[in-house]
């Protein structure tokens, strides 16, 4: 296709991956006012930005002929590669990695027409000035050595992406099982609510009721549990005790699961690359704002 064999758009996608990782890393530091190693994979690449680029050539180079298709196809695929991306990535990882919800003119956050537009402004741009130059430099070289650079940087891909892919599941499962984790300490509460007509329990469960951070809720019901199990004076409620000592045990087994049986240095990297990254769900981000906040306790 437009004489490139498979590694030329191999090495084609590579480039724009790392070009658009140059943007977006500048623009975001400047924006965040520090560094930042934006993207999805931890090295320099953005992968949508390199897939995008091959779908705006694909789709149009057939028109180089006449700018104005070259502006609407580039613009009309690119949008529907990031609508597509967006919404296989939200619906995967549970996270949202880019959120365009604050634009006007936006489609559920995920595409916006500011968006399409740059798209377009880029396909032009890249279809009659950035690509001839990268394709000029491109074949300066040898096929032989153009190969061996493809299946170097492929290989280096291949095992970021895993790498980043992995952590990215592991964020899901962290953010399901805390879900769950408060679910449970939820339970947990109202059990401990049976003690309330007897006054036993100085806890004000109202006010656990609002309290939204998993720790905080599995800290308070643990001391309330600690506090309980050995001032149970009604005969009538001894059975009872052996229920709140294994409440109280279950409850630590939970804490000590929160948190930990992730890689959360791997996955602080992630949230830092991606720091406007956001859920949709309510229960999801409130813990991801637990994560974040965590993360800058520690530094």
């Amino acid at each position: 296709m437009y004489t490139y064999e498979f590694y030329h758009w191999l090495i084609f996608f590579y480039v724009y991956c790392f070009l658009g990782w140059c943007f977006e890393s500048t623009y975001v530091s400047i924006s965040e006012k520090h560094l930042v190693n934006r993207g999805f994979m931890s090295g320099c690449f953005l992968p949508i930005y390199g897939a995008g680029a091959i779908t705006v050539l694909v789709a149009s180079l057939p028109f180089k002929e006449m700018p104005i298709f070259v502006f609407v196809g580039g613009a009309i695929a690119a949008t529907v590669l990031e609508l597509i991306t967006g919404i296989v990535m939200e619906g995967l990882f549970k996270i949202r990695y880019w959120d365009y919800s604050h634009r006007h003119f936006n489609f559920k956050g995920y595409i916006c027409l500011a968006s399409t537009t740059t798209w377009g402004f880029f396909s032009v741009v890249m279809v009659y000035g950035l690509h001839k130059v990268i394709e000029h430099v491109v074949f300066l070289f040898p096929d032989t050595l153009l190969r061996g650079v493809c299946f170097v940087l492929t290989i280096g891909f291949t095992v970021d992406f895993t790498s980043s892919f992995r952590t990215a599941m592991d964020l899901r499962e962290l953010l399901v099982q805390t879900v769950k984790l408060k679910e449970e300490a939820l339970k947990l509460k109202k059990r401990l609510e049976i003690l309330s007509p007897f006054n036993l329990s100085p806890f004000n469960f109202e006010e656990l009721q609002k309290k939204v951070k998993t720790i905080e809720i599995l800290d308070t019901i643990q001391e309330a549990i600690e506090w309980t199990k050995n001032k149970l004076p009604i005969e009538s409620l001894e059975p009872m005790k052996d229920e709140f000592i294994e409440l109280k045990e279950k409850t630590m087994i939970l804490k000590d699961r929160l948190f930990k049986q992730f890689s959360m240095k791997r996955i602080n990297r992630m949230l830092r690359r991606n720091p406007s990254a956001s859920a949709k769900s309510e229960d999801f981000q409130l813990i991801l704002e637990e994560i974040k906040e965590a993360e800058k306790r520690c530094k």
